[in-house]
């Protein structure tokens, strides 16, 4: 009974931030499922999966029931050991694992053996997205051997050349020169895709997509707020600062070293896309505890302003949007309409 009253208490805390009715919303608390830490979340007709790290597997629910968890970690042929990204390619979901592995299921999560999907042999992390038999978006990791690590988002075409949408380069060698500059560090390009068109941001501390044509490949349109103001770090970026700080300290074992932390938050937090190739683009301008989520169209025409918790995951789809948020260490997915 103290159970179920401390989730009504947490349910309608999440609702009144929202600004909605309980009628408008549908919460669910994944750790009423067992799933305790969500990693990846795609949603395909109404059905949403989610991947439970610490299970290792794919959990599938039909409103606010678990229909079928699938998957296993382990070294065995249908087995994985560590999952970078999940999706779904004509109706079979898609497992990107560790050293280029991928494994596929239907969407009841029955294994296929033979799923005539073939991508080729993937680098690091892998795959992003299936374009179609021949075409898929990849993300690469590179360490070079005079101290560099480069991280791209590439379009990759069998037998042709590929194409960098994005790229960017840390030089860890700083590290050795005791000098921590979290802006450098932290900055990592971000991409999203729907169904024809990517987005790309290369730097989040600017207000510039770009816009990729998967059919014509090659970027055609740009989004560029220039008279986009950055906001100022807040407690909560600068207490999230102060805990990396923290783990280097530990980790230098008594070496100093000199951390320059930025002035200013990132312009974008995140890019979201749907199937209908409209862009939300998720800023750190707040409003109480939501946060401001751009929304507009496949032309990059603005259409308005939406307001949601902070989420670890969303997607977005048949002008639903799903996202999975953690309060007190628990895991909600709530669904609204836009």
């Amino acid at each position: 009974m103290y159970k179920n009253k401390m989730i009504l208490i947490v349910l309608s805390f999440i609702v009144s931030s929202f600004g909605l009715c309980q009628r408008n919303i549908s919460i669910i608390d994944l750790e009423n499922m067992n799933i305790l830490k969500p990693e990846f979340l795609i949603v395909h007709d109404d059905y949403v999966y989610v991947y439970d790290e610490p299970t290792g597997q794919v959990c599938k629910i039909d409103g606010g029931f678990l229909r079928k968890r699938f998957g296993k970690k382990g070294q065995g042929p249908q087995e994985h050991q560590l999952v970078h990204n999940i999706g779904i390619y004509k109706n079979k979901i898609w497992l990107s694992c560790k050293r280029g592995k991928l494994l596929y299921y239907d969407l009841n999560g029955l294994y296929l053996e033979k799923s005539g999907l073939s991508v080729g042999e993937l680098n690091w992390k892998g795959l992003v997205k299936i374009i179609d038999v021949s075409k898929w978006i990849e993300m690469k990791m590179q360490f070079t051997s005079n101290g560099l690590v480069v991280k791209s988002y590439v379009f990759v075409e069998r037998s042709k050349k590929s194409i960098v949408l994005t790229e960017k380069t840390v030089n860890i060698k700083v590290l050795n020169k005791r000098k921590i500059i979290f802006e450098e560090l932290s900055q990592e390009p971000i991409v999203t895709f729907g169904n024809r068109y990517g987005y790309v941001v290369d730097d989040t501390r600017e207000f510039c997509i770009k816009r990729f044509d998967t059919r014509e490949q090659k970027f055609d349109n740009q989004l560029v707020n220039r008279g986009y103001h950055r906001l100022p770090l807040n407690d909560q970026r600068l207490n999230k600062y102060q805990e990396q700080i923290k783990k280097y300290q530990r980790m230098a074992g008594g070496m100093k070293f000199e951390f320059i932390l930025p002035k200013k938050l990132p312009a974008i937090r995140n890019i979201f896309s749907d199937n209908q190739d409209n862009l939300y683009v998720m800023t750190n301008e707040q409003s109480g505890k939501k946060y401001k989520l751009k929304f507009y169209n496949r032309n990059l025409n603005f259409q308005r302003d939406l307001y949601i918790l902070k989420p670890e995951l969303l997607k977005v789809l048949k002008n639903k949007i799903y996202t999975i948020v953690e309060r007190n260490g628990n895991f909600f997915l709530l669904k609204y309409s836009i």
